[in-house]
């Protein structure tokens, strides 16, 4: 049996949580402008909505739009969660009722030092040929189903897509060890 061990880091992460009130595109990019406002980073995003869960990018360089395989649009009134990341930050946002939600964002190049634990989850399904998706994007099929991601600038394996996540370690009074939180970092 092989046996894994956890690689611990340091870093320095800084988190600011809020709530606010999403009811238009305007006011989630205005959200997304206070965390993102140098519009020089290219963002990954997953949209969860009532119809659908879709992954894609955050373009800064045009309006804070989202951009995803099939021109998806999100509406605020169907939105569940978002994650909006890099390798350096994220800001997620969760619904609590109809038009009021919750937000974490987390940044690791300032703040407290934190012990995190980097890790890859293997996505469902093997890549699949589709023509029909634009250049940049990689479908993904287990049994008949279809996940489309954006093509990673580095990938880990040909036939298979990762998610990078990081993983804050916290202590509880007793000094037990345990994830307090976690963000996504990117695909490979």
């Amino acid at each position: 049996m092989e046996r894994y061990e956890l690689d611990f880091k340091h870093v320095n992460s800084e988190v600011t949580n809020g709530a606010v009130r999403i009811n238009s595109t305007n006011t989630l990019k205005s959200l997304i402008d206070d965390y993102y406002p140098d519009n020089q980073t290219q963002l990954y995003t997953i949209a969860y909505t009532e119809p659908w869960v879709r992954i894609g990018y955050c373009n800064l360089f045009e309006e804070k739009t989202f951009i995803f395989f099939d021109d998806s649009l999100i509406d605020p009134h169907y939105l569940q969660r978002l994650r909006i990341f890099n390798d350096y930050s994220e800001l997620y946002i969760w619904k609590t009722s109809s038009d009021d939600f919750v937000f974490r964002f987390r940044s690791d190049s300032n703040g407290e030092m934190n012990e995190a634990v980097d890790t890859e989850q293997l996505l469902w399904g093997m890549e699949k040929d589709n023509p029909k998706l634009p250049k940049d994007w990689i479908a993904l099929e287990e049994r008949g189903m279809e996940l489309v991601v954006p093509q990673p600038a580095e990938r880990r394996e040909k036939s298979r897509i990762w998610l990078k996540s990081r993983y804050y370690v916290g202590y509880n009074s007793l000094g037990q060890a345990g994830f307090v939180d976690c963000r996504f970092m990117g695909f490979c």
